[in-house]
């Protein structure tokens, strides 16, 4: 008798589980597309920033019709927007929380940058910028000056011009455009070779180990801010690109 209450008392709460289960809703895809095309129509430019809104919006929905199963969808979709407000604070804040993590990422990328085996790499050609200044005639140094300055003006107009290309051919822009905002640095970074060589030309005799610390370190920066952008671009096409295969 008393096991036949309590077999009754866990088949209630079976069946009281089961119903609530049924009775939750969760948002098809068609749904989602419905959410994805209001938040493009709103004006918001970097796909990243979209999935996350999309995600935020989605996530709020389906919070509203598991409390409310009798409301329709589209009665949900209208209140939970209502309750947000300020459209262009959630796209602020999306934009912010995204780039807080490209930002922790290149900061890693950058860090993880200078480990074995680029630190002998880095050591090497500190030892052979400093072998250039104590031996290299004066007529050396000037044609490394001019291969310095125009094979880096080459450099940096060219993955500038790359950069620029793919940012703006590409379908889905990502936040990662915003990082950009360090070109206008790396476009500097010709003409502080000019003006780097021409003091390393006065002043190699006494110093030459800081200028070959200060060529190598330049030379190295630029190698780390390169390579690090390129993996955040591939970082955040990899996490926010393949939700539209899924």
């Amino acid at each position: 008798m008393y096991d036949s209450k309590i077999t009754q008392k866990v088949n209630y709460y079976l069946i009281l589980n089961y119903r609530l289960a049924k009775m939750k809703r969760e948002l098809s895809y068609v749904d989602v597309s419905r959410i994805s095309t209001y938040v493009e129509a709103m004006g918001v430019d970097f796909y990243d920033v979209q999935v996350e809104i999309v995600d935020h919006i989605a996530s709020e929905i389906e919070m509203q019709l598991e409390a409310f199963p009798e409301q329709k969808f589209q009665e949900v979709f209208d209140e939970t927007l209502a309750n947000f407000g300020d459209f262009d604070t959630i796209v602020f804040e999306k934009q912010s929380q995204v780039m807080r993590q490209y930002n922790h990422y290149f900061r890693q990328t950058i860090k993880a940058f200078f480990k074995w085996p680029r630190i002998v790499f880095t050591a090497s050609l500190i030892l052979l910028c400093y072998i250039v200044l104590t031996i290299a005639p004066s007529s050396i140094i000037e044609i490394v000056k001019d291969v310095l300055f125009w094979g880096s003006m080459g450099l940096v107009f060219g993955y500038c011009g790359l950069t620029y290309w793919r940012n703006h051919r590409q379908y889905h822009k990502l936040c990662t455009t915003h990082i950009l905002g360090w070109f206008p640095l790396f476009v500097q970074f010709p003409q502080g070779l000019i003006w780097l060589t021409k003091y390393a030309e006065k002043y190699r005799e006494e110093y030459p180990l800081m200028f070959a610390f200060v060529y190598s370190l330049s030379f190295i920066a630029i190698w780390a801010f390169i390579e690090s952008y390129e993996k955040i671009r591939s970082y955040g096409r990899e996490k926010y690109l393949k939700v539209l295969w899924q």
